[in-house]
C-alpha cells in the first residue's frame, strides 16, 4: 500500500462502522488534562483490562450542552462491545457513541508531534485532501495502541466528501 502524506503527516483512509467508547470523562479546557491523571493513576491499565479484544484506549473530544465556552468533553475509553468487561471498582463511566463516517486516520509521534500536528490544522488538512469535517460525527479521536509509550498514536478525523 502507497504511503500518503500531508504536510509532513502520514495518514490513510478508512470507513468504520459506528461503536461505543466507554471510560472515563471530563469536561476541560485540554484533553491533555484528563490524558495525564488517567496515565500517572493506574485508570490507563484499568481500562485496557476492560476489553478482553480491543486493547487500545480511544480519546474522545466532543461537544455537548454540558460544555461551557472553551470547553469540551474528552472522554478516554475502551470499545464497548462483546468483548467489554464491567470493572465494579468505576460504576461511573460515560458512554459515548460515534458514528459510522468515513475517516482520515492520521499518525503521529504524540510525545513530539501533537503541538505541530495542531498547528498545521487538521481540518485544513482535510479540506486540502477533498474531505470536509463531517459534523453529524462531531468527535474527533485519538488513538492510543496497547502497546503505545507516549509516541506512536493515530489521530481519526470523520470526513465528508465536499
Amino acid at each position: 500500500m502507497e504511503s500518503k502524506n500531508i504536510m509532513g503527516f502520514p495518514y490513510e483512509e478508512r470507513t468504520l462502522e459506528a461503536f461505543n467508547i466507554i471510560g472515563f470523562t471530563k469536561i476541560v479546557p485540554s484533553g491533555g488534562e484528563l490524558y495525564d491523571e488517567v496515565r500517572t493513576d493506574g485508570r490507563w491499565q484499568t481500562l485496557q483490562s476492560m476489553n478482553a479484544a480491543d486493547k487500545n484506549i480511544y480519546g474522545a473530544a466532543s461537544h455537548d450542552r454540558k460544555c461551557s465556552e472553551g470547553h469540551y468533553r474528552y472522554t478516554l475509553g475502551v470499545r464497548h462491545d462483546k468483548s467489554y468487561t464491567a470493572n465494579p471498582l468505576h460504576d461511573a463511566l460515560f458512554e459515548l457513541r460515534v458514528k459510522k463516517s468515513d475517516w482520515i486516520v492520521f499518525t503521529l509521534n504524540f510525545e513530539q508531534e501533537y503541538g505541530a500536528f495542531w498547528g498545521k490544522n487538521p481540518y485544513a488538512m482535510i479540506k486540502e485532501l477533498g474531505y470536509d469535517f463531517n459534523k453529524g460525527v462531531g468527535l474527533h479521536i485519538d488513538v492510543f495502541s496497547e502497546s503505545y509509550n507516549g509516541h506512536e498514536m493515530e489521530f481519526w478525523m470523520p470526513v465528508c466528501k465536499k
